[in-house]
């Protein structure tokens, strides 16, 4: 164009030459600039240009950088480069891609170093449409879940977990916390299980309702509830809590507490027997209980107290017996004597000491019979017939 007007300085075309020229220059120096105050200037100073239409694709081109570099987010750049293949901004474009990329797996890296719920939000808020966005929403997924089974600490929310994300990052730490949470639960169910008190079952299932341990425990609180009740009401509660627990935990200590309440039974039964001394009832009582057992020991000492007792009252009787047939020292008290002791130490004495007695009654009844009869006195006729009756029927009219 310049060419032109230097050849045909006067030329009818010269007006028009000229203003091509000027289109042509602003095209260049808008195009050397590239920016939109540029091509809208170029826009407005050749509204009947030519070159219009390209100058308009320009300025939107101008306009779309203009935009990729305020938001200078690896998607905008990367939408620049698809809606302008052909841009001179191209290089800048791919280079600003490149480091937002390499910025977004920075940021991915450190939220998933971390590994906690609020950096895998952040990066999410940082970049919605990252291709690392999917995978940070799968591991925050994963966090969340982590945390609430966390929360929990149970066997059965670490295997709710589990059954989600068996192949997650957190699935190793979830297993070994799975892990602690059921030796807790079995310790606390053993601990209250051996207490065996419907408080500490109570416990455990208000700690743990959802554990695994829950079935025994309400079977265990059930067993605790009837074995604490029976204790107030003695025999017939042991009896009625073994006919539904017989093979229960505390089935031992029911029979042992329906023992005890048998043998204090036993033990007052002894101490009526020994109250009032029925040997024979003692001595059944020893028969049927080992010398091993309490009853079978205490009625074995009361037994041998009553015998002991009975056998001191015989000696005592015994003892007042001879005193008194020694003091009378009559035939029928030594008599009496041998009769009431035929088994006594003192029975041969008593028998020679009663010879001796009837000995000195002979003696007695024969010295009786020699003495003399006094002389009869003279009575009359009339009364011959009475001093002819012996003495015996004259006391015998007397009386």
């Amino acid at each position: 164009m310049r060419r032109f007007l230097e050849d045909h300085p006067d030329g009818v075309s010269l007006e028009r030459a000229q203003s091509h020229l000027r289109e042509a220059i602003d095209f260049e120096a808008a195009e050397a600039d590239g920016t939109e105050e540029a091509w809208r200037a170029f826009l407005d100073r050749h509204r009947q240009s030519s070159r219009r239409e390209q100058a308009g694709r320009m300025l939107e081109e101008a306009r779309a950088f203009r935009e990729a570099s305020q938001a200078d987010s690896r998607e905008g750049w990367e939408k620049f480069l698809a809606d302008w293949p052909a841009s001179p901004h191209r290089g800048n474009a791919q280079k600003r891609v490149e480091e937002e990329t390499r910025k977004e797996a920075g940021a991915f890296e450190q939220a998933n170093a971390s590994g906690a719920a609020q950096d895998y939000r952040q990066f999410l808020e940082q970049y919605p449409r990252s291709p690392l966005a999917a995978k940070a929403k799968s591991l925050l997924e994963e966090r969340v879940a982590f945390d609430a089974a966390l929360e929990q600490d149970t066997e059965k929310a670490w295997e709710g977990f589990l059954s989600r994300f068996s192949y997650g990052r957190n699935a190793s730490a979830a297993r070994k916390r799975g892990d602690e949470a059921r030796r807790r639960a079995e310790e606390a169910l053993k601990s209250a299980v051996d207490e065996g008190t419907s408080a500490a079952l109570r416990d455990f299932l208000e700690k743990y309702p959802e554990g695994k341990g829950r079935p025994r425990a309400e079977e265990q609180l059930r067993e605790a509830v009837d074995f604490e009740a029976a204790g107030a009401q003695g025999k017939a509660g042991w009896e009625r809590f073994l006919g539904a627990h017989p093979k229960g935990v505390h089935a031992d200590a029911a029979r042992a507490k329906l023992r005890q309440l048998e043998t204090e039974a036993l033990l007052r039964q002894i101490e009526e027997h020994e109250r009032a001394e029925r040997e024979s009832d003692l001595e059944k009582l020893v028969r049927a209980n080992p010398s091993s057992t309490p009853a079978g020991a205490a009625a074995r000492e009361a037994l041998t107290r009553v015998q002991e007792a009975v056998e001191r009252r015989k000696r005592e009787e015994e003892e007042k017996g001879w005193e008194l047939s020694q003091t009378s020292d009559t035939v029928e008290l030594w008599q009496q004597f041998i009769a009431s002791y035929p088994n006594s130490t003192r029975t041969n004495a008593a028998r020679k000491r009663l010879e001796k007695a009837r000995a000195r009654d002979r003696e007695k009844e024969r010295a009786a019979a020699t003495v003399p009869m006094p002389p009869v006195p003279y009575v009359p006729d009339t009364v011959e017939s009475t001093v002819k009756m012996s003495p015996e029927a004259l006391r015998g009219g007397a009386a």
